[in-house]
């Protein structure tokens, strides 16, 4: 497996969910030669429709949710390093903002 490219700072995304699709966002803040650290941070709504339950956000940089720090090995697939979660897995975040759904 090549040396990946992640960097402190990079901010990567997870969507996971059943009836609704949920954006968890996490900012990198350690790297090492074959793992990530990475600590979960808020993430603001840019737009929502009620009538659809839909809408947009995207991550708020250096606004972490808890002190809870993450240790993640990246795994290459097409060219792009990914994270593997608990739900799925995430790549970097391409800087436009991400399409979530709700329930109820």
């Amino acid at each position: 497996e090549p040396k990946h490219d992640i960097k402190v700072g990079d901010i990567f995304y997870n969507s996971w969910g059943y009836d609704q699709t949920n954006i968890d966002y996490y900012q990198v803040v350690a790297v090492t030669a074959k793992t990530v650290s990475i600590k979960q941070i808020k993430a603001a709504v840019v737009d929502y429709d009620a009538h659809h339950m839909s809408g947009h956000s995207k991550p708020i940089k250096d606004v972490f949710v808890s002190d809870k720090i993450i240790k993640k090995t990246p795994s290459l697939y097409n060219g792009e390093w990914w994270l593997n979660f608990e739900h799925g897995a995430g790549a970097k975040w391409d800087g436009k903002p991400m399409n979530f759904t709700c329930y109820a």
